[in-house]
């Protein structure tokens, strides 16, 4: 007699073909999420590369003059929030990058059954 919390033997058959896969994690919904998780990188990739562009152009320069003041030739405060933006969507990008692989893994678990 099997015990109460052992799954009936049909469960078993489920549970085994989908291997690492959670239960509400079919492979249509993890192909999508990572569509959706994709698009998303790229979407963080193309704002990386624009807000890094307008820093190219003060890269290497000084934002404050000898005596420690800033230069009225520069926006510091626009400089300052685009070199905190960037590095906040280089976070981002990376976190997103986890979750893809997260996602790539099960769906290659899941594949492998």
């Amino acid at each position: 007699r099997p015990l109460p919390s052992s799954p009936a033997p049909a469960d078993v058959r489920s549970v085994s073909r989908r291997g690492a896969m959670a239960a509400g994690d079919d492979e249509g919904n993890l192909r999508a999420r990572f569509k959706e998780l994709d698009k998303k990188r790229a979407n963080l990739e193309l704002e990386i590369e624009v807000v890094s562009s307008r820093l190219e152009t003060t890269k290497g320069q000084k934002l404050v003059d000898d005596e420690g003041f800033p230069r009225d030739d520069v926006d510091v405060f626009a400089i300052r929030n685009d070199r905190a933006k960037v590095a906040q969507l280089h976070g981002d990008h990376k976190q997103v990058t986890q979750e893809i692989e997260a996602v790539m893994a099960k769906i290659f678990a899941g594949a492998k059954e």
